[in-house]
């Protein structure tokens, strides 16, 4: 059954019609045109297939479903109604035109589920007479080329079919659910399939780390007499564990028998300790070995790519793109680990010629994916030439993608890192052997450097320890307090989203780039010089109504299997017209379906009457003071300004910055905010106008004739002078 309608330029109505499944053609062409999505591959490819080619791009995604009711008609066995782009027009008729002198058509169009997908969109708009056959190559290289177009096969429909459920369930979820939060939030936002479970981890985080209580605690270092210099960490103290950060609840409670040192009583059994002997309890070695990586995916090279070299998923991906168009690495969009025989050899070969024969395992290493179908391209992001040490001439990023990509590859052949992890403890007993102190230090030596040697380890090892023997007395040279605070869980960054959400099953490789720029755009920002995601308070407000209205669309669980039966549709145990039925219709066990969720979200939430957050009651005010989204609609209405977030205390109003660090903002900090007097405040007269200080949304603010300028946070507004306020303003002033 084919569930594509198509619009073409110039058919003014939508026809539906079942396309003929183009067929492998083995005719010796005499003109050839041969289509890419890239334009920055045209003139490459073009060169590597010679004379009797004609190369041209579709310049991405020429065609989509509006987004307007009816795109997919569930009505209609889900029927999507795919229509040439405003950009895509263009393309159309220019491929039109060069299709009409070519005696073969070959769809050469990225390997994957979208380049399938546009395969199939362009038969069913050029509508070609000619002999069709689809070619897929990993990378831009003379003999990948060569051997694609040596071995063109069909377009594989399943592909196209599981494409094409993605985007109609992306397309239901958007259309139907984002007018929910249009009523309760602000208008034109948006949810998302994808988008919605990642904003809520980011949202999770945030109130857990609001909810966090954080507890200090002491601990003590004992420094030894040795070479190279040993410290060892206090444990127990007859034996209690002394308490470290994992001891302690998010609550701030902390495991039952475990010892919480303050800093007196920790001074005070330092104290004790000085001078007394130290012995030797136990020395346990341990055999070390770090497992050599397997080559990049597109989740993990995003994740390595914000940790070791701080780019976020927008940069990472146009360097990826940048390098796979200039025919340096294969296709950068892949869930599979695997690569071809070939390129084992040859970065083995590289390993060998560095290192030595020793440096690779007697056979290869046998890699696995373990996501379930992966294939989006086949193959690991690697170098195409091992011999290319280096992208010059590309820009910095992607240099330094480039030797990142390399040395993983190299890596990911080579033998593990093994050593030895040698556990020293330590006793130590008070004046009077009144208590039994026990210390551990640890360091590893490292034996057989394996793939370190190309790719070292991130963080700082514990160096090797020192030879010590079980009942031998050491020195120790002095006992030092140590003041420690738990902290609350870390804020996600890209790469850590990316890895939770691939951890979860949601989403795919080619999504994850789109969804954070899309978060982004709406609902997370990041302070000045941080990469962590802080959640705005719209972004906690669209949360709150997603867990309200259409809790299953934010469950992980559910999520994750939705994106299963997406890809049962590849192996044909499911088909794009049952599962579309399923989600939107039809319900799966306990969670309902899209369109009753829909129906019985108007029920479920009422901004009038839920607030963001609350805080309590004012202690001098008398009111409860709560957080807001935006000013509430008229009912029935979709005002496009509804003003920015703000507190409200009984009928006081405080504007609010959407970009507010949500778990600072305690009950505390809310009453004062509430209090603060927002009033006008002339200091004085500058150049024959009034410098006027004010407080708005974003904090206080200096504002003289047509100039404002922020008051800096490290300055008091209520000790502010004329002095200082001109200065400000000059400086704002004179700003180009």
């Amino acid at each position: 059954m084919n569930n594509t309608r198509t619009q073409n330029p110039s058919t003014p109505k939508s026809s539906t019609r079942k396309p003929s499944t183009p067929k492998a053609s083995t005719r010796k062409p005499g003109n050839t045109l041969v289509i890419v999505e890239s334009p920055n591959k045209v003139a490459s490819i073009g060169k590597y297939l010679g004379e009797g080619h004609t190369v041209a791009s579709t310049k991405g995604h020429f065609a989509d479903i509006p987004e307007r009711k009816g795109s997919v008609d569930v009505n209609n066995g889900f029927a999507m109604d795919y229509r040439v782009t405003e950009k895509g027009a263009a393309v159309v008729e220019e491929l039109r035109r060069l299709l009409a002198g070519a005696d073969e058509l070959v769809i050469a169009t990225d390997a994957d589920r979208e380049g399938e997908m546009i395969a199939h969109l362009l038969v069913e708009f050029l509508v070609p007479r000619v002999p069709v056959s689809r070619a897929r190559f990993n990378a831009i290289t003379a003999d990948a080329i060569r051997e694609a177009m040596e071995n063109r096969g069909v377009i594989d429909e399943k592909l196209v079919e599981a494409a094409r459920a993605r985007r109609a369930l992306d397309f239901l979820v958007g259309f139907h659910v984002s007018p929910a939060l249009w009523n309760t939030v602000r208008p034109f936002l948006s949810a998302g399939r994808v988008q919605s479970p990642a904003l809520h981890m980011i949202v999770q985080r945030e109130m857990e780390r609001r909810a966090f209580v954080s507890v200090d605690h002491h601990g003590i270092t004992m420094h030894l007499a040795v070479e190279p210099n040993v410290s060892a960490v206090l444990r127990s103290v007859d034996g209690r564990d002394v308490a470290v950060s994992s001891h302690f609840a998010a609550d701030g409670s902390v495991k039952k028998g475990v010892l919480v040192l303050g800093a007196d009583e920790a001074s005070a059994l330092a104290a004790r300790l000085e001078g007394r002997p130290v012995r030797v309890e136990a020395v346990d070695p341990k055999a070390h070995r770090r497992r050599a990586p397997f080559p990049y995916i597109t989740t993990s090279v995003l994740q390595d790519s914000m940790n070791r070299l701080g780019l976020g998923a927008k940069a990472t991906n146009a360097a990826l793109q940048v390098l796979f168009e200039k025919g340096l690495i294969t296709y950068p969009r892949t869930d599979s680990p695997h690569m071809a025989p070939h390129a084992i050899v040859a970065a083995r070969n590289a390993a060998v010629s560095m290192f030595g024969p020793d440096s690779v395992p007697a056979k290869a290493r046998p890699i696995r994916s373990k996501v379930r179908n992966a294939q989006e391209a086949h193959e690991a992001i690697r170098p195409v030439d091992f011999s290319r040490r280096t992208a010059k001439g590309l820009g910095t990023n992607a240099e330094r993608l480039y030797d990142l990509v390399w040395r993983r590859t190299v890596a990911s052949q080579m033998v593990d890192a093994t050593g030895t992890t040698t556990t020293v403890t330590f006793e130590v007993l008070t004046q009077g052997n009144a208590e039994t102190c026990r210390f551990t230090a640890s360091g590893t030596a490292i034996e057989v450097p394996g793939f370190r040697l190309v790719l070292p380890a991130g963080g700082n090892d514990e160096p090797p320890m020192p030879a010590f023997a079980e009942g031998h007395r050491v020195e120790a040279t002095g006992f030092e307090v140590t003041a420690h605070r738990t902290t609350p869980p870390a804020r996600f960054n890209e790469g850590s989203l990316i890895a939770a959400l691939e951890k979860e099953g949601i989403g795919r490789p080619s999504t994850y780039q789109g969804v954070i720029a899309t978060l982004r755009d709406r609902y997370v920002w990041s302070r000045r010089g941080d990469r962590a995601l802080i959640p705005t308070v719209t972004g906690v407000a669209v949360d709150q109504v997603m867990a309200a209205c259409f809790a299953p669309l934010l469950d992980y669980g559910f999520t994750a299997r939705v994106e299963e039966q997406l890809e049962n549709i590849l192996d044909g145990s499911l088909t794009f017209g049952s599962l579309l039925q399923r989600f939107y219709a039809d319900g799966e066990g306990e969670f309902p379906a899209l369109r009753r969720m829909v129906e019985e979200s108007p029920g479920h939430f009422d901004p009038r009457v839920t607030p963001v957050m609350s805080f309590g009651v004012h202690p001098d005010l008398g009111e409860p003071v709560t957080l807001h989204a935006g000013r509430p609609p008229k009912k029935g209405t979709r005002r496009a300004n509804r003003g920015n977030p703000y507190l409200r205390c009984g009928t006081l109003t405080v504007p609010m910055s959407d970009e507010t660090e949500i778990d600072q903002l305690t009950s505390e900090a809310a009453f004062a905010l509430v209090s603060l007097d927002r009033s006008p405040r002339v200091l004085g007269t500058h150049e024959g106008h009034e410098v006027h200080l004010l407080t708005g949304r974003h904090g206080p603010y200096l504002r003289w004739d047509t100039v404002t300028a922020s008051v800096p946070k490290k300055l008091d507004p209520a000790g502010l002078d004329l002095a200082a306020a001109v200065e400000l303003i000059e400086k704002r002033r004179n700003r180009p």
